[in-house]
Order: structure tokens, then C-alpha cells, then sequence
């Protein structure tokens, strides 16, 4: 501890429901940041503890993607403090509101944080709070900076390993090791995703965040290997789409009436009234006139499939929804039989409008319907995560209209 030393103390955050407070400083020539105790816990043993556990678990770490611990000093006016390295940037979900990821940007993030996880993990350190306000985007170069770790655990210690997280962020089982960074991992994804659910990041996010602790990816590196896997859908899309262009040019220029195999109706009904046809004319004709059917009636599915294919909609999706919802898949068939998913959709299109209305802001819009769907579908249900993103995107097309 070196003491003193510190100028421009300036007050960049003091947590609401948690110990710390966070200042920036000019130190030895350069910016950093202190974190101690909020004043009023700055004698509890309890909580320095916590403090230095933070700092004994976070010191020794040194990654590009992680902010670095420099020093535990005793600043005159805020007592012990984590003196780290300043980033010049914002959060994830600072970063999210300012700006639309693009896919390349969002596939940086989730990388950088995977490296970063995999070296925590090989530490055998759970950093346990992994969510969009803990992940820092810097101003140059858009680079994650994982930080914040208050709540961290090693296989070090041997004190404070109660459950910690936050709600959103942690698995159903309450799991205290890795798989439980990897799970709030896949609820990021699923934010930046923004409700998508057919996208190769989102699928990946829904894997990451199963509620099956058995069927989520086992480590970072898993991950990284499923956005390095080349996804073969576009080949196969691309190859029916050629065979699609190939039998439409072999139907348009097909022959009139090949071989005169459609004779003419007027010709097959005077065969089939005539008292005197033979019996083999009469069975020709009627045979004639089940091919013209089957031929007109093939003709007319495929108009009627050029004419719906860019119409068709999910037939169960409420119609005034359906502006806000882009896809339709057995999935979303399967979210939409759910009555109180229905329910807390139906609700949340008739009072959305409502509150912007009226001027509020959409985080409190969003913590009134999110009091609806805690009473509606238990967190342990698979389908809680999905109505809490849903409900998030449906809020931001509703807002940004």
C-alpha cells in the first residue's frame, strides 16, 4: 500500500443494492479507477473482506481482455480501495442503446469474451456476475474489458461461496462453477440478438443458456469452435435455390401440348355421351379426363404456391403482433400454444404504446411487465427466458417507433 498520491477524485458510481462505490482519479500521470466500500460499510470486517478477497483473486490475473488490478491502496477520504486501470469506454448495454451491433461486431464480443472466460476457467476462477453492465466496449478499437469481480470465486478459498449472480444471469440450478459463466454467456447472446431466433449466434446463445446444465457447451472453447463451424445451410439453400430456377425454366419452356397428350374436352365428353362409343373408346376418354385433372389441378397448387409463398404468415400469432414479429417457425408455433406466453404478449402490444404515451421510460415499462411474467411462468420454466428477451424486443420496436 502506497497512500496518497490521488487528484481529481470524481464519483463514477455508488451500487444501489450492493458494497461498493467506484471513483475515477489521476494517479502518477494517468487515470484509474478506486474502488472501496460505500462509507458506511468502510469499518465492516465482513465486507473488507469481500474487498480483499476481490483483489486477491483478480491481482494475479493479466489478459488483454480482462481490467487489470494494479494495486489495494489506503486513499485518504474513501479508506481501502482496488486501484485498476481506467477504460475509456461503455458498458455492453450502454453500447447496445447507442449503437446496432453489426453481426461481425457482435461475433468480436463473444469471442474476446470467450477468451477471457477460458483463461479464468484454466485459473479456476468463476467470475459469476457475467452480464452486459460488467462488460466494458472501449472507445478505440471496440475491444472488450471484462471487469467487476465482486463476486469471483476460486478454488482457493474457502470462504463466501454462497450462490451469487444476478437473477437474469443465472442458471436454474444455481451451478457456482464454470457452466454458470457459460449459461450468462448465452443470455448475453440472446440480448444482442435482440429477440432474433434463427440466426447461427442465436442458436448458439440458446445452447449456451439451455436450462439442462448437461446440454449447454462445457467450456469456452466450445463456443469459439461453433463460430468457427462452418455452417452449411447457405450451400444447401443455394443448391435448391438453382434446382428451384431449373425446373421453373423446364416448366415455362415446356411444349404446349406434348405428344397431344391433353386432348380436347369437347372430344372426351362427346365420347363419353355417346350411346354408341365402345366400351375401350369410353374407357380411354375417362381416363383421359382423370389426367386432365390431375394436370389442371397440379397447375393450379403451383400457382397458388408462387402466389402464397411471400404471404404466408403464422396463422397463431394475435393479429395485432404481427407487424412486431418477423419469423415464423415450429418454435414460435410452439410459444404462441402457451397461454400465458399469449397472455403476457397480448398485454405487453396493449400497454407498451401506453407508456410511451405517457413519457415512461422504457426500463420502467419493462420492470412493470417483468412483475407480470414472475407471477405468470416460474424462472425454472424454459419458457421464462424466452418471454423475458421477447418481451425486451418487442419493447425496443415499440419504443423506437
Amino acid at each position: 500500500m502506497t497512500g496518497g498520491g490521488y487528484a481529481d477524485v470524481t464519483l463514477l458510481y455508488r451500487s444501489a443494492h450492493g458494497y461498493a462505490e467506484l471513483h475515477r482519479a489521476k494517479h502518477l500521470g494517468k487515470w484509474v479507477v478506486l474502488k472501496g466500500l460505500k462509507e458506511e460499510l468502510r469499518t465492516d470486517p465482513g465486507y473488507a473482506a469481500l474487498l480483499r478477497k476481490e483483489f486477491d483473486i483478480g491481482y494475479p490475473l493479466s489478459h488483454p481482455h480482462i481490467v487489470r488490478m494494479e494495486n489495494l491502496d489506503e486513499v485518504p477520504g474513501l479508506g481501502t480501495c482496488i486501484v485498476m486501470e481506467y477504460v475509456d469506454g461503455l458498458n455492453l448495454r450502454q453500447y447496445m442503446d447507442e449503437h446496432r451491433l453489426t453481426r461481425a461486431q457482435k461475433e468480436k464480443v463473444v469471442r474476446q469474451l470467450c477468451s477471457a472466460l477460458s483463461y479464468l476457467h484454466g485459473k479456476q476462477v468463476v467470475h459469476r456476475d457475467l452480464k452486459p453492465e460488467n462488460i466494458l466496449i472501449t472507445h478505440h478499437g471496440q475491444n472488450v474489458k471484462l471487469a467487476d469481480f465482486g463476486l469471483s470465486d476460486s478454488d482457493e478459498y474457502a470462504i463466501y461461496k454462497y450462490p451469487a449472480g444476478t437473477r437474469r444471469y443465472t442458471p436454474p440450478e444455481q451451478s457456482q462453477d464454470a457452466s454458470a459463466d457459460i449459461y450468462a454467456l448465452g443470455v448475453v447472446i440472446r440480448e444482442m440478438e435482440g429477440g432474433a431466433r434463427h440466426t447461427r449466434l442465436a442458436r448458439i446463445g440458446r445452447r449456451c443458456s439451455h436450462p439442462q446444465k448437461a446440454k449447454r457447451y462445457q467450456s469456452a472453447d466450445e463456443v469459439v469452435q461453433a463460430l468457427d463451424r462452418r455452417s452449411r445451410l447457405p450451400l444447401i439453400v443455394a443448391l435448391l435455390a438453382a434446382l428451384a430456377l431449373l425446373l421453373a425454366a423446364l416448366w415455362y419452356f415446356r411444349p404446349a401440348d406434348p405428344a397431344g397428350n391433353l386432348k380436347d374436352e369437347n372430344s372426351i365428353d362427346s365420347t363419353l355421351n355417346t350411346p354408341h362409343s365402345t366400351l375401350s373408346e369410353r374407357s380411354e376418354a375417362q381416363s383421359q379426363v382423370t389426367e386432365n385433372q390431375s394436370h389442371t389441378t397440379n397447375k393450379g397448387v403451383e400457382r397458388l404456391g408462387e402466389a402464397g409463398h411471400s404471404t404466408l404468415r403464422e396463422p397463431s400469432v394475435p393479429e395485432k403482433l404481427r407487424p412486431y414479429v418477423r419469423h415464423a417457425s415450429p418454435e414460435d408455433s410452439l410459444l404462441w400454444a402457451d397461454a400465458r406466453y399469449r397472455t403476457l404478449m397480448e398485454m405487453a402490444i396493449d400497454s407498451l404504446p401506453t407508456y410511451k404515451a405517457r413519457g415512461t421510460s422504457i426500463e420502467d415499462a419493462l420492470r412493470a411487465l417483468n412483475r407480470h411474467l414472475d407471477v405468470a411462468i416460474p424462472t425454472s420454466d424454459p419458457l421464462y427466458l424466452h418471454a423475458l428477451l421477447d418481451l425486451q424486443a418487442l419493447a425496443n420496436q415499440v419504443y423506437k417507433r
